[in-house]
């Protein structure tokens, strides 16, 4: 399975990243909506796992924009 961890906190995400990656995924960190923004559509990620709290967007808003861009439901 291909990951997208958004995370802004670095030991966090460096933990989840290889305990998924331990198990065998796929996964790709960057630690920003902006980041996440351009790297979903160009990833294939099976699955994103959002930080609600990033430094520059809240996470939901990420979220929303992520849902429209890939036209899936609410």
């Amino acid at each position: 399975m291909r990951l997208l961890i958004v995370e802004d906190h670095r030991e966090l995400a460096r933990q989840l990243s290889q305990q998924l990656s331990d198990q065998g995924h796929t996964v790709d960190v960057v630690g920003d909506a902006a980041a996440a923004l351009a790297a979903a559509p160009r990833g294939g990620y099976d699955v994103v796992l959002l930080d609600r709290m990033l430094p520059d967007e809240d996470g939901l808003v990420v979220c929303r924009k992520l849902r429209e861009e890939f036209g899936l439901p609410d």
